[in-house]
């Protein structure tokens, strides 16, 4: 079989007949507050000045890959996207990488009714040119040509950093993204969006010209007032009240509020519907927890049991720095302010004049992982110590004092005890 005629038979989302993929696909639930993203994908693309790609940093859950899924939808017609999933393809040949994104935008072409007789097809002539001359030199030209006018062509490339990481294994050429530049800088109506890891930041700021600090941009968590038009437009049956119990249960996190809007049941509870999105939720919490550092998982902890000791009571930055006095963490001022922006960056807490955790999926898995009594014991044993250790000291001092006593009253008396502490024998001296 032809590689060709392989790809080819990769169905249009990236997965092989008979395979089911093994991540939760919500893509088709609309995130709301995205609005001017796509005004601003937009903008981008009909700048035929701009070239470099745009590019979408997000932690895991945060809309990337719904935002590129749903771009079609919200930007001008005359943007064709193609939607490009890196982790569906394969990375292990540059050629047959190419052939995918040649075949889905072929058939993202024939959705918008181009006559495909026009578009060039692939060879697998073994005089054929190389697939990438072929791709710059034939295909683009041709497709672009059919477009016309003022449409424009975008690629967008999601999960672009698990691209880089095949190029740092060498299964696919150190020169590829710059082989994507080229592709933008010959032809002004073709653009590349992408999205990727925020972890991966400065693996992209060292792409060249490829991409620049101001095409960099990081998508946030959803505020209220689109968290709650995201669960509106799917359950409007809920009361106002009821969803503000839900966004505050999600902090806004894009993949929860996405989970929670696909599980409104009209017959079910906002608590069962909670219950359910902290069941199928936990697993990613793991996964953000084990991407802590150390000191903040530390300051995660000193919040976790605060809330658990008082859960009324606010948090204080005065009570997270005396918890950890109190732990076995080395840790200074200066580590946890910095561990306390860390977990701000990362949208986990809130901070200002209490410290709140944002999300109540994120707390409660806190509280149901945190060894409590372990931790109250081990500080009640650290200050107990210091107790013991001074009534030691104050037995051993009376134990010395009354021992100076009597030496002193002995040496008074002029009748220093004996080994065996009796009193000396009376000595008899006969006269002459």
């Amino acid at each position: 079989m032809s590689l060709y005629q392989k790809v080819n038979r990769v169905m249009i989302d990236g997965i092989e007949p008979g395979e089911t993929s093994p991540t939760e696909n919500l893509s088709h639930i609309h995130i709301m507050g995205r609005e001017a993203i796509y005004m601003q994908v937009q903008q981008h693309m009909m700048d035929t000045t701009s070239r470099q790609a745009l590019a979408y940093i997000g932690y895991p859950g945060t809309g990337k890959t719904a935002l590129l899924r749903q771009l079609p939808m919200y930007v001008d017609l005359a943007i064709i996207s193609v939607f490009l999933p890196i982790a569906e393809l394969t990375l292990e040949n540059e050629d047959a990488l190419l052939t995918r994104f040649v075949i889905r935008t072929n058939q993202v072409m024939s959705q918008y009714d181009y006559s495909m007789s026009r578009i060039p097809s692939l060879s697998d002539d073994e005089d054929s040119p190389p697939m990438r001359d072929w791709l710059k030199e034939t295909y683009l030209p041709e497709v672009l040509h059919i477009i016309r006018g003022q449409r424009r062509l975008v690629w967008l490339l999601d999960d672009f950093d698990l691209l880089l990481d095949a190029i740092d294994k060498n299964t696919l050429p150190d020169d590829f993204v710059t082989f994507l530049q080229e592709l933008l800088v010959a032809y002004p109506p073709f653009g590349i969006v992408l999205t990727a890891d925020t972890d991966a930041e400065s693996r992209l700021l060292n792409l060249g010209t490829f991409l620049s600090t101001s095409s960099i941009h990081r998508l946030q968590s959803l505020p209220q007032e689109a968290g709650l038009a995201m669960l509106q437009d799917t359950a409007p049956y809920f009361s106002e009240g009821d969803l503000k119990k839900l966004y505050q249960a999600t902090g806004g996190h894009a993949l929860w509020l996405a989970r929670a809007a696909n599980a409104l049941d009209p017959t079910a509870t906002i608590s069962e519907i909670i219950d359910y999105i902290y069941k199928h939720s936990t697993s990613d919490i793991a996964a953000i927890w084990a991407r802590l550092s150390p000191n903040e998982q530390t300051i995660l902890q000193a919040i976790a049991e605060r809330y658990y000791q008082d859960p009324l009571s606010p948090v204080t930055l005065a009570d997270v720095t005396q918890w950890v006095i109190n732990s076995d963490a080395s840790m200074d001022s200066t580590d946890i302010h910095s561990a306390l922006r860390g977990l701000e960056y990362r949208e986990l807490i809130l901070t200002g004049e209490n410290i709140q955790i944002r999300s109540e999926l994120v707390r409660r898995w806190l509280l149901s992982n945190q060894p409590h009594d372990a931790t109250v014991n081990k500080r009640q044993t650290n200050e107990a110590q210091p107790s013991s250790i001074q009534l030691n000291w104050r037995w051993i001092a009376v134990i010395i004092l009354l021992i100076v006593i009597i030496l002193a009253v002995a040496a008074y008396l002029g009748q220093p005890p004996t080994l065996d502490g009796s009193e000396a024998l009376p000595t008899v001296t006969f006269s002459s």
